[in-house]
């Protein structure tokens, strides 16, 4: 049985037109190579198969086929990859945060150390040891009142830097929220337009790398995992239905929580802690779950930016009320309660040792008058933002530093002898300068019932092992930024040697399918030739 006469043009035919398709995503590649979030196309192809099922006549034995179909343009992407790089998107934006955040830590407490705290504690040591040689003169004890004013407006000065790096810290926590929010609603968007472009057969690839792009940005804020389903639409035919969850948090359930499915999409709030209460709280405002509405998820955060700020503005490490803390990403109420407790047991220590001693005629001690250098401003604990001279000091034109806390002497007629030039409690307060203390945060009631350690040493120490925290906490951040940041390029370096445009590759494709398109248009020619001669010359005899 002859194979029919045309067969053969609807096979050139079929090849034209494929080449010219391939062609043309080939153009779409190579004037996309500079465009973010572009991925790769192709056009995938199938050989027409014969089937003689239904011929009147069939013949068996294998037969010819009918040519080259192609299925339309699709991506080049490994979804695979696209998790990993997710995944480590997630783990990348969290250090960054706290690595940011840190570093701003890092520049107040280097100062502290090295020129801010340090350098006045020093210059207070060398006024006192100047009061020591005329304890009682008012001029001199002025000059220390100053060393020890400008202690005071350095706790306050570093108390409000910290601050506004929480206040700045706050506004990026904010901003995030904002953006994962409009995130989450440019995706569910992209969903409805993607899915009403499937329905009418348009694969809308340029839609999917918009959406593949802001799933990316996503998980830089979020530790997040996407699901595709297909949807029934009738006439067996399907749908793709995009769905983000959270692999840090749970629905009621006990599944993913999801943040966007299709067109839905959930929606964050912040909520900023007023005083005393310090931590920031993140809020379902909206969920797809709707029991969870106005659920606090912040401390599930685990992974990516959001969770990095939630890190550094609330943890406390040993100053939380509990036994069972962390000291992994100390955030900044930890050192802000460094600095604070610093302040208290600086000001408690002198405000002690200036406390006037009291004897009987017998030369007993019978207790102490207060006579503090130190105060809140307001009232309250002293702490690094409110410590100030105290009053009685800062209104003092006379001598108010205790000199001396012995007994009583007197002469042989029983006459008080003058102790004005005595100087034993002036070096007693220089002693707190070099005493060892022990730094402790107490909680439990009143009076506490528990305590966390903090710290051991000097004055001096106790912020030179804050600013080694700081230079520590920043290193391993760092480390595990690194880290992370290598592996997530190493990942994205695959994604782009498979989804990324190569014009070398690009340019060897035009080369092939433009020499496919000429063999197909030839084919067509020499068929041509051949019909002709069947045509003109077929039942001509003698010729």
């Amino acid at each position: 049985m002859l194979r029919p006469t045309f067969a053969g043009f609807q096979v050139a035919k079929l090849g034209l037109s494929v080449s010219q398709k391939l062609l043309d995503v080939t153009g779409q590649n190579i004037t996309n190579i500079n465009t973010d979030g572009y991925t790769r196309q192709r056009v995938d192809l199938y050989s027409i198969a014969h089937s003689s099922g239904f011929d009147k006549f069939a013949m068996y034995g294998g037969q010819i086929g009918r040519g080259v179909g192609d299925l339309g343009p699709s991506q080049i992407r490994d979804p695979f990859l696209d998790i990993r790089y997710r995944n480590e998107a997630a783990k990348v934006g969290r250090e960054d945060v706290i690595g940011s955040a840190v570093a701003d830590l890092e520049e107040i407490f280097g100062e502290i150390s090295k020129k801010g705290l340090d350098s006045q504690f020093s210059n207070m040591i060398s006024q006192l040891q100047a009061l020591t040689a005329t304890p009682s003169d008012p001029v001199i004890e002025g000059v220390v009142k100053t060393a020890a004013s400008m202690i005071t407006q350095l706790f306050n000065h570093y108390s409000k830097q910290l601050q506004t790096v929480r206040e700045q810290q706050t506004t990026y926590l904010q901003d995030s929220v904002d953006v994962t929010n409009k995130l989450m609603s440019q995706i569910s968007e992209l969903n409805k337009q993607i899915r009403d472009q499937n329905i009418h057969g348009d694969k809308a690839l340029e839609l999917n790398d918009r959406r593949n792009s802001l799933i990316d940005e996503l998980s830089t804020y979020m530790n997040i995992e996407v699901i595709r389903k297909m949807e029934p639409i009738g006439s067996d035919r399907e749908v793709e239905v995009l769905s983000i969850v959270s692999k840090d948090l749970v629905d009621s359930g006990g599944n993913p929580l999801a943040l966007v499915n299709g067109k839905e999409f959930s929606e964050l709030e912040l909520k900023v802690p007023t005083a005393p209460n310090k931590d920031v709280q993140i809020i379902l405002k909206k969920s797809l779950d709707s029991t969870l509405d106005g659920s606090d998820i912040t401390g599930e955060l685990e992974r990516g930016q959001m969770s990095g700020y939630v890190a550094f503005l609330n943890n406390k490490g040993e100053f939380v009320d509990d036994t069972n803390f962390t000291t992994k990403d100390r955030g900044i109420q930890y050192y802000e309660g460094m600095l604070d407790k610093l302040a208290n047991k600086f000001a408690t220590m002198f405000n002690t040792a200036n406390r006037k001693a009291n004897y009987d005629a017998a030369g007993n001690l019978t207790g102490y008058t207060d006579k503090d250098l130190f105060a809140a401003e307001g009232g309250g604990e002293i702490t690094a933002g409110n410590i100030k001279i105290h009053d009685a000091w800062r209104d003092n034109t006379k001598s108010y530093i205790t000199n001396t806390n012995k007994p009583p002497v007197y002469d042989d007629a029983g006459n008080p002898v003058d102790t004005s030039a005595a100087n034993d409690n002036i070096f007693n307060l220089i002693s707190k300068f070099n005493e060892k203390v022990k730094f402790v945060h107490e909680f439990g009631g009143t009076p506490p019932t528990s305590e966390n350690f903090l710290f051991e040493g000097t004055l001096q120490e106790m912020f030179s092992y804050t600013s080694s925290t700081v230079d520590l906490q920043i290193s391993n951040t760092k480390s595990l930024y690194d880290g992370y940041g290598q592996t997530l390029l190493a990942i994205d370096t695959s994604r782009q040697s498979i989804s990324g445009v190569s014009l070398d590759e690009e340019g060897i494709n035009l080369l092939t399918y433009n020499k496919s398109y000429a063999a197909a248009a030839r084919l067509m020619t020499t068929l041509d030739e051949a019909i002709e001669l069947l045509i003109s010359r077929t039942g001509k005899v003698g010729l």
